[in-house]
């Protein structure tokens, strides 16, 4: 997700209009919509980026790359929908000379150094033994990572020890590439684009963080609790916590990693002919930015869940792992009404939260001191981020930065529901090690239901 300094603000919004034409720019044109919401007063903008035909872009077909972004302010999410736009762009067109192709584990040990070389021995939190076996994993070809798949590798940086190391580009690209074994399903958890190499790499820090909470919670059924309207400093946030018909609950879904996490819940009684469940969530070291930014992602969902209501009602979902393909469908699915008492468990009704209790956010001078601190906290909890270059030289060109970070170990969240990630320690120990239970899970405790995270 893009994010940009108040400082860079006027710089990086003339520098992103130089992407934009009716036929030869990456983005085709801007597509406005004020949604105004039973909860929000004052409305928000949400923005869409189309993409022109690829052939006059870059001379050849390929898949179609688009964008949106949501704010409170016009500037604001001009900036939002191009940066998601060239995230995207950055993404999905990684050219074929950055790869190693089709080399297994133990060959790139035997090419390279056995220390610069992602290891299938690391708990990278894949798929359960059982995924493996169904027809949809042999028709994706996605196979265990061992020692002998012979897959796509691509270099990066390992944040902590600043030296490279050589990931599967399955866990990178958003494009799976054909006629050869995968290891995951992309998505686009991690991918950031910035104003500075500090700040992309923060944010796609904290998009990976936010994904692990929120998957943990939702897979382990694990409630969160509410956030005190009184906690909050903004004071427009605050009145949206509840307003009409719908309320806007906002949940702290922390974890074990101490760097706040929060997800927005809008919930609409039903038969108000409204969608019923609509999520968002954030992550950031100063929670007041985490929550800020939570009510904003739920927003520009709910005008999503809005805009697909209408077409989600008559859908059955009686076979999940066929269904439910794509994050349209988690949207979809949690419009409906039957729906909204299994969103409703991640609300732990009768706790609260205090977000005083965060007291992480000293005052950083700059990005790369917050960079360093937040590096430094997951290196406490024995996790080592990766990070991969993705900026394409017409995005250097204007000053921007695109980076891809992978945390091996931490929960990935899944787009179609038969890819979701039950294969890691983490899922299974966790609620464990956080004191909520006194017993390890088995995949038996898993819930079936596919998530409603967008």
């Amino acid at each position: 997700m893009y994010v940009h300094s108040d400082l860079t603000y006027e710089h990086d919004l003339n520098n992103m209009d130089s992407f934009i034409s009716s036929k030869y720019g990456l983005v085709k044109a801007l597509y406005y919509q004020r949604v105004e919401h039973k909860i929000d007063k004052e409305k928000i903008f949400v923005i869409s980026t189309p993409s022109n035909d690829s052939y006059h872009v870059l001379g050849y077909k390929v898949d179609i790359v688009n964008g949106s972004g949501a704010g409170i302010n016009k500037k604001q999410t001009i900036i939002s929908a191009i940066g998601e736009h060239i995230e995207r762009y950055s993404g999905t067109f990684i050219r074929d000379n950055r790869m190693v192709k089709n080399k297994t584990y133990l060959e790139m040990q035997q090419q390279f150094n056995e220390q610069l070389v992602l290891s299938p021995s690391v708990d990278l939190n894949l798929y359960a033994e059982f995924q493996y076996k169904t027809d949809l994993y042999k028709k994706k070809n996605i196979v265990p990572f061992t020692d002998n798949a012979k897959i796509n590798w691509i270099k990066g940086m390992n944040l902590l020890t600043k030296k490279d190391i050589y990931v599967p580009v399955d866990f990178i690209s958003l494009k799976m590439i054909k006629h050869t074994q995968n290891v995951n399903i992309p998505t686009s958890s991690g991918l950031a684009c910035g104003s500075s190499r500090e700040s992309a790499l923060l944010n796609g820090i904290y998009e990976v963080l936010e994904r692990d909470a929120f998957c943990f919670r939702w897979w382990t059924q694990t409630s969160c609790p509410i956030v005190r309207e009184q906690d909050i400093q903004d004071t427009h946030v605050r009145s949206l916590m509840n307003n009409g018909k719908s309320k806007l609950y906002i949940l702290d879904a922390t974890t074990d990693l101490k760097i706040p996490v929060f997800i927005g819940m809008i919930s609409n009684e039903k038969g108000s002919n409204l969608p019923s469940r609509v999520l968002g969530a954030a992550c950031h070291i100063d929670p007041q930015k985490a929550l800020n930014k939570a009510v904003i992602e739920t927003l520009h969902t709910y005008g999503w869940a809005q805009s697909m209501y209408h077409d989600s009602i008559g859908i059955e979902y009686e076979n999940y792992d066929e269904k439910v393909m794509s994050f349209d469908d988690h949207v979809k699915l949690y419009s409906k009404d039957e729906y909204a008492e299994k969103a409703d468990i991640l609300l732990q009704k009768n706790k609260y939260s205090t977000i005083n209790k965060y007291n992480l956010c000293n005052d950083f001078n700059n990005e790369r001191e917050e960079l360093n601190f937040v590096l430094s906290m997951l290196e406490k909890k024995g996790y080592e981020p990766i990070a991969v270059n993705l900026t394409t030289r017409d995005i250097q060109s204007v000053g921007l930065h695109v980076y891809r970070v992978y945390i091996p170990g931490l929960i990935q969240l899944d787009g179609p529901h038969a890819f979701r990630h039950w294969g890691g320690k983490r899922l299974y120990h966790l609620k464990q090690e956080m004191g909520l239970i006194d017993r390890e899970l088995t995949i038996h405790d898993l819930s079936q239901v596919p998530h409603p995270f967008p």
